[in-house]
């Protein structure tokens, strides 16, 4: 799947912007306050986009905005990370669900306090069935397709080779999303006679070259 900066500072623009509907450009006096709350933070290149993109819609619709996450990938401390947000009394709430049953509480909290959730990045794994979280909608590109997208592009590049072995890799273990990935991959070369490893490797670029 191809990202690029103008794409993810328009999706968190969006997210702010749904988040304020209704409630457009407030007064000093009743300022509406967000929280994205996310698996993944400032020590990633990747999310630091994500981050100007909030700052950047927060100045532009006159709301207060604030990024929870560890610096580096983390679903455990997504759970209290939430938790501050909801005690803080936010307006309203971005998150991403690489383990939705990791903050299933939290949400459902949330969402009992009156506080609209929007997913973002990560998808609900869940998502159209009973099991589902209890939110508004989710913006972010689907894994699962990207996988399938990136093994046509190796058929495709690979012409006349006859390819056997393919690697996927996983830089965050228990990601929901990264394993639609592999299973998108796995889904187009697996019946085209290649056998599709998953490969952990590290979410720090210098080790895992």
């Amino acid at each position: 799947m191809r990202f690029t900066l103008r794409g993810f500072i328009r999706n968190a623009s969006f997210l702010v912007a749904c988040l304020t509907a209704g409630d457009a450009y407030p007064q000093e006096a009743d300022r509406l306050h967000f929280a994205f709350v996310t698996h993944g933070g400032p020590g990633n290149p990747f999310w630091n986009v994500v981050i100007t993109g909030m700052e950047d819609a927060g100045q532009r619709y006159g709301v207060d905005v604030q990024w929870l996450s560890s610096p580096t990938f983390s679903i455990e401390d997504m759970a209290d990370f939430l938790d501050d947000a909801i005690a803080s009394g936010i307006d309203g709430l971005g998150v991403t669900c690489p383990d939705p049953d990791a903050i299933r509480e939290n949400i459902e909290r949330a969402r009992a306090s009156g506080i609209p959730v929007i997913v973002l990045n990560t998808a609900d794994p869940h998502a159209g069935t009973p099991d589902a979280l209890p939110t508004l909608f989710y913006v972010g590109a689907s894994e699962f397709l990207g996988g399938q997208a990136n093994a046509r592009a190796v058929l495709a590049a690979a012409g006349d080779i006859d390819l056997r072995r393919a690697v996927c890799p996983i830089q965050e273990i228990g990601h929901s999303g990264l394993e639609a990935r592999l299973a998108g991959f796995r889904s187009v070369l697996e019946p085209a006679g290649v056998i599709v490893d998953g490969l952990t490797i590290s979410n720090d670029v210098g080790e895992s070259t």
